[in-house]
């Protein structure tokens, strides 16, 4: 169930005697129930709800005749049911089926975590766009023995995932997220092939031997021999953030001042602000910063850029960043 900030309840549920999927809304304590799918016999258990903050409505749910985790939302005015968003697997799934809606700052998200029956895993899914039926690749989060039963799945303002599931074998609860999973992974950014400066790069995920693209929207212009800096820190929200910032480097025909941040969460990259800055310099060095100030113990969390080249020799200056 989710409710709105108009105390207005909005409800999925399994109608056992039809073996269907149904949504209710109650408002003023008077129920408006709406048939969902019907498609086949046994369809609509484990569903789990949520709603945007225009109160546009997703439901996720498992498909017991076809053994499949299934999505409706009605973003477009009706119900449109997408039939298989995990669309390559083939074993039973869907099971425990859990879904958490972010609309943050104004792009609504859907994450859903998943029971694999036929494998006894944990799985998780995602929609980086509720106005399209494409769906990021699945990812098994947990597959040790027989997991991912009574998935609870919910996110934060950074649309990191946090999932509590059981374990079967051991019969603990378990919980898992991905607010630092990016510590697992190579980020490649820029540089020289010996004809062209680049602006372009990739992610390599070495468990899964995988590389996918980064955005290049909003991404630094194309340069070398600049500094590339993975750096955590807490926002002035609270939010607790890791990401990669660029800075500096040689375009092919001028040293360069500017750069920007890379959030792998999102894909995203942020320009930097560059009042402040350094001067324009390659070859200088980058470092993050993450420590307690003995004289009022305070944390310290700032890049620092230090030396390198510039138009007139080797420089001795630097400056401190802070995200």
């Amino acid at each position: 169930m989710a409710v709105d900030n108009l105390n207005k309840a909005y409800i999925s549920y399994y109608d056992e005697t039809n073996g269907n999927l149904k949504y209710a809304t109650v408002e003023a304590g008077v129920p408006t129930v709406t048939p969902v799918d019907t498609a086949a016999a046994n369809v609509g258990l484990y569903s789990s709800i949520g709603i945007d903050s225009d109160k546009n409505v997703y439901i996720s749910y498992y498909d017991m005749t076809n053994g499949r985790l299934k999505f409706a939302s009605n973003v477009t005015g009706a119900f449109v049911v997408e039939d298989q968003p995990d669309s390559a697997a083939t074993e039973d799934h869907g099971e425990y089926c859990s879904l958490a809606v972010n609309t943050n700052p104004s792009t609504t998200t859907v994450h859903i975590s998943y029971y694999d029956k036929t494998l006894m895993r944990l799985k998780y899914i995602s929609k980086s766009s509720v106005y399209t039926t494409t769906w990021e690749a699945p990812v098994v989060i947990d597959e040790s023995g027989d997991v991912g039963q009574y998935s609870n799945i919910t996110t934060d303002q950074s649309k990191k995932s946090y999932i509590s599931y059981y374990d079967n074998v051991t019969g603990d609860l378990k919980y898992a997220t991905n607010s630092w999973i990016w510590r697992n992974k190579v980020l490649i950014w820029g540089g020289y092939d010996g004809v062209n400066y680049l602006n372009s790069g990739a992610m390599y995920d070495p468990v899964a031997d995988a590389w996918r693209n980064i955005s290049t929207i909003n991404a630094p212009s194309k340069r070398a021999y600049h500094s590339a800096v993975w750096c955590e820190w807490t926002d002035w929200q609270g939010r607790r953030r890791a990401e990669l910032v660029v800075w500096g480097g040689w375009d092919g025909s001028r040293y360069l001042n500017d750069g920007a941040h890379y959030d792998p969460s999102l894909d995203v990259w942020t320009t930097i602000n560059s009042l402040g800055a350094p001067s324009a310099r390659t070859y200088h060095r980058g470092l993050w910063m993450d420590f307690i100030r003995p004289d009022n113990n305070r944390t310290v969390r700032e890049m620092m850029i230090w030396g390198g080249a510039i138009d007139s020799g080797f420089t001795q200056s630097g400056s401190r960043y802070k995200p």
